[in-house]
């Protein structure tokens, strides 16, 4: 598995992030692979697409975290 970067709105009555959250880290930790799954919010409601800024910020940092191993901000 490599270095992944989820972002996800704040409120999401679709899929909400704490229950996504919860049960992917469930999954990773029976693999002992916690540490390679960063999770950002961003302030928004619903299913809606991120922003241009919102994605380079994410791109960038999933990039920094690759070149030097050091995962992103939560």
């Amino acid at each position: 598995m490599r270095p992944t970067l989820e972002i996800h709105n704040r409120v999401d009555p679709i899929v909400p992030l704490d229950l996504h959250r919860e049960a992917y880290l469930d999954i990773l930790a029976q693999t002992g692979k916690t540490d390679l799954v960063v999770f950002r919010e961003v302030d928004s409601y619903g299913q809606r697409a991120l922003t241009q800024e919102e994605l380079f910020r994410a791109f960038s940092a999933l990039v920094l975290w690759a070149k030097t191993g050091v995962p992103p901000v939560r």
